[in-house]
């Protein structure tokens, strides 16, 4: 395995506090999109997840060269209803490849049937989470 990969952010991982207390770094990204996924509010939370639709296309950030120990980080706070898995991103400039985490098959119940809006998630939710996670801290 390399000892950095690039990560496709999609849901609260791109609001730049959220990722510096994840990670412990700040967010420098680049805008990207990942054909093949559509991106829905998870039932029971705040937060996204991403399954397969053909057709469908995510608006993201690609951050390039996380390191091993970013992604453990990053592992311990998605959880196991999330897996990560290799995909082609667009950017901008060209093609990438990354990483991302995706709804588990067997975790798709968990997903609601409308779409994640990180507009709504900022107003309505984004220094609730926060504080959330300044308490596991």
């Amino acid at each position: 395995m390399p000892l950095t990969v690039n990560l496709f952010l999609y849901g609260t991982l791109e609001f730049p506090r959220i990722f510096a207390r994840v990670t412990g770094r700040s967010l420098r990204g680049e805008p990207a999109e990942l054909a093949g996924f559509r991106r829905y509010a998870v039932v029971d939370g705040a937060y996204p997840g991403i399954v397969p639709e053909t057709g469908a296309t995510v608006a993201g950030t690609l951050v390039r060269g996380v390191s091993l120990r970013t992604l453990q980080r990053l592992d311990r706070y998605e959880g196991r209803r999330y897996l990560r898995e290799a995909v082609q991103v667009q950017t901008g400039s060209a093609p990438a490849q990354a990483e991302v985490y995706v709804i588990r098959a067997g975790q798709r119940h968990i997903l609601s049937n409308r779409e994640w809006q990180p507009a709504h998630f900022a107003r309505h939710h984004l220094a609730h989470y926060l504080h959330h996670l300044d308490a596991d801290a």
